[in-house]
Formats: C-alpha cells, structure tokens, sequence
C-alpha cells in the first residue's frame, strides 16, 4: 500500500518532489500545501493536482486527506509551522534542509519528536560521499569540532 504524502510547499523544489513522489509506486501525493494562492492555483494547474487537493494551510490538509507523512518544501524560516503541526497529529515528516533557523528551534523539535517514538522524523541530505562532507564528518569523530551537552 502505497504511502500518502503530504507536500507542503509548491516553490521551484516542491513541484520536483510533486513529480518525485508521483513517479514512485511506493508513495501517493494525497494533497499539496500552499500559502500563497496564486502559487497553490498555477501548481495544481500545471501538475495536473486536482484543486480539491490543494490546501492553504497544513493542519486542514492533515485533517482532510489524513496523509502518513508530510514532505516540508517550505522556506526554512517556515519548516517549524509545518513540522510541529504533523508531529502533534502524528504524521511522519521528511525536511528539506535546513532543518530549522537555529540550533534552538532544532533541539525543539527533537524534544517534541520525543513525545512521539513511533514517528519517523528525517531531513534529506544526501551529500555523505562529498570530500568535504567527509572531513567534517572526521573532525566531529575526532572530537576536534561539533557541540558538547
């Protein structure tokens, strides 16, 4: 069974993970979000999303098409409206990066993702084979930077 996604944010990035999503058999785009209602009109238009399926704000789309996980596409300045809404309807969620707009509204919302262990909480990045990647993957191995609690 296919799993129903949620994306929130139709920007240049958001309509390819709409194509993304449609072109796996694994997923369903079950509905898209969209502030901004010329952006929402022209990408239902040109994606061929039916207009039932567009939402201008995530907690009615969660509440209307009951996806299984959302897709966070939004400026990162806006990730944390869409991230904590799904949480706290226990919806899984996968951001873009960056995750949050600081260090602060990132260890919120690994303390909320802590009151719901069964819901899978990712950000894509997928730059782990990247020479300098791997560098700053050393130096924190090393303990030579990276925070201390």
């Amino acid at each position: 069974m296919p799993i129903k996604t949620l994306l929130c944010g139709l920007g240049w990035w958001g309509r390819n993970w709409a194509n993304n999503i449609r072109s796996n058999p694994d997923y369903t785009l079950a509905g898209v979000v969209e502030k901004n209602p010329d952006t929402l009109r022209n990408a239902c238009q040109q994606l061929n999303i039916d207009k039932g399926l567009g939402f201008p704000d995530v907690l009615e789309a969660i509440h209307t098409v009951r996806p299984d996980a959302v897709v966070v596409v939004v400026s990162p300045d806006k990730h944390g409206e869409i991230i904590r809404v799904a949480l706290k309807n226990k919806v899984h969620v996968l951001s873009e990066k960056p995750l949050a707009k600081n260090l602060a509204e990132a260890k919120e919302f690994l303390k909320l993702h802590g009151k719901y262990p069964g819901l899978q909480f990712v950000v894509n990045q997928n730059y782990r084979g990247r020479a300098a990647i791997k560098l700053l993957r050393d130096a924190v191995a090393a303990d030579k930077i990276g925070f201390r609690n």
